[in-house]
């Protein structure tokens, strides 16, 4: 938590290039967090967020507006016959594809092979606890044989996860109109703020901008760790559920702060 002018910020930089773009965001040399918190005392909120958002920083103001979020129903039963690929990394996304695969869905969890997932670097329990129920499938996805294995196993995905930018996705020329050509009943994109934003998030910041913190002495502080993924990774599984019961094709939009927002209320 980081406290600016006007307001307190919940910021993450758990990338190395995050540090790296820090300077450029608050205007002069930043070496450590004591750095980060002095250089934002001197500046507005607003000012830091725009700032953020541009430099693709993960940075929220406390209780901050949330994204979409949907309001599934419960459901039951097997999934038995469902593929999923998985295209996602690090926790919500893993955690979603976790609970198809523990209801009988085949998930093929895709990774790239220059840019594994970034969970194999933390906790090993927490990845293998994530992924242990899927099928690896690692792809050179800078080569043609790599991209067109990619084609081939979105080609036959039931339900597709996926935690990207729409114009990354799109650079290797899918999307969710292309997935219901190929007969794909759900596509499930999990990101920070929703696939109309371009803001980043992480699960700490984005718990934080939903309000879910807690005050002492006047200073907010977190109420666990990177709470949002988790929340996110349950309300994007329901969502698949619920879809899949319903029928038809769904596009669900699952933000980290949006999910967060309504475990809240």
């Amino acid at each position: 938590m980081v406290e600016s002018a006007d307001g307190w910020l919940a910021v993450s930089l758990p990338r190395p290039w995050d540090w790296d773009a820090a300077p450029a965001w608050l205007e002069g040399a930043v070496e450590d967090w004591a750095a980060v918190e002095q250089a934002s005392a001197r500046r507005p909120s607003v000012e830091l967020l725009e700032r953020a958002e541009l430099l693709g920083l993960a940075v929220a103001a406390v209780d901050d507006e949330v994204g979409p979020c949907p309001s599934p129903t419960a459901v039951t039963g097997s999934l038995a016959g469902v593929t999923v690929v998985d295209l996602t990394s690090l926790w919500a996304g893993p955690l979603c594809g976790f609970l198809l695969a523990i209801r009988g869905a085949r998930v093929l969890k895709v990774e790239s092979a220059t840019r594994r997932d970034g969970a194999r670097t933390g906790d090993p329990e927490l990845y293998e606890s994530l992924n242990d129920h899927k099928e690896l499938v690692v792809l050179d996805l800078g080569t043609g044989p790599g991209r067109r294995e990619l084609d081939r196993v979105l080609a036959a995905a039931d339900v597709v996860l996926e935690a990207s930018r729409p114009r990354a996705l799109g650079a290797f020329g899918w999307d969710p109109a292309r997935a219901w050509a190929s007969g794909c009943a759900a596509w499930v994109s999990i990101t920070g703020y929703g696939r109309s934003s371009d803001r980043v998030a992480f699960g700490d910041d984005a718990a934080a901008g939903a309000g879910l913190v807690r005050w002492l002495d006047g200073r907010p502080g977190f109420l666990g760790d990177a709470l949002a993924d988790p929340v996110a990774g349950m309300t994007a599984a329901a969502a698949v559920l619920d879809g899949l019961t319903r029928g038809g094709q769904h596009l669900h939009d699952v933000s980290l702060v949006g999910a967060a927002r309504a475990v809240r209320s």
